[in-house]
């Protein structure tokens, strides 16, 4: 059975009790057409058209067919100056708009902060959170006091005797 066959099969098997978003069914037959074909031992092509760096895991020679497909500085999916704006940021990496990318970028892509700024060349001053939502989130802590010293006799420090 040819790896075209599988991916109908998973695809088939994995929509029927997951419901995806049309424009995110494109990236996933990708992703399960590359993982059955790597499955195969047969070599995958980078659909991204990135140029590949191979990687040796320390203490083994190269081997021509152990090859990791890691893309040197891969292209944002959508432009840098339409993934920011005031009501929302897109992931660079995989395009989903979301108020926030920290939680998304650690989880999905397996980064911190700094390499997904240092992976896409973006500056310290671009927004990882929507200005709106962080708008929202500082008046609701705001209004249930957090940020502000207490009042009265608190917990100081503790007396000597």
């Amino acid at each position: 059975m040819s790896s075209p066959k599988y991916t109908i099969q998973v695809l088939q098997a994995y929509l029927s009790k997951t419901e995806v978003p049309p424009d995110e069914l494109p990236a996933l037959i990708q992703q399960v057409h590359r993982s059955i074909k790597g499955l195969d031992g047969v070599e995958v092509a980078d659909v991204s058209g990135a140029p590949v760096v191979e990687e040796t895991p320390v203490g083994e020679a190269p081997a021509e067919e152990k090859k990791s497909r890691r893309p040197l500085k891969p292209e944002p999916v959508v432009p840098v100056e339409e993934a920011f704006n005031e009501t929302s940021v897109v992931c660079l990496a995989c395009g989903k708009r979301m108020k926030s990318l920290k939680r998304h970028i650690k989880t999905a892509h397996k980064m911190d902060v700094a390499t997904y700024r240092s992976q896409y060349n973006l500056p310290e001053d671009v927004p990882i959170v929507a200005p709106s939502f962080s708008k929202q989130r500082r008046e609701a802590a705001q209004t249930i006091g957090l940020g502000k010293k207490r009042k009265g006799k608190g917990r100081g420090p503790a007396k000597k005797k």
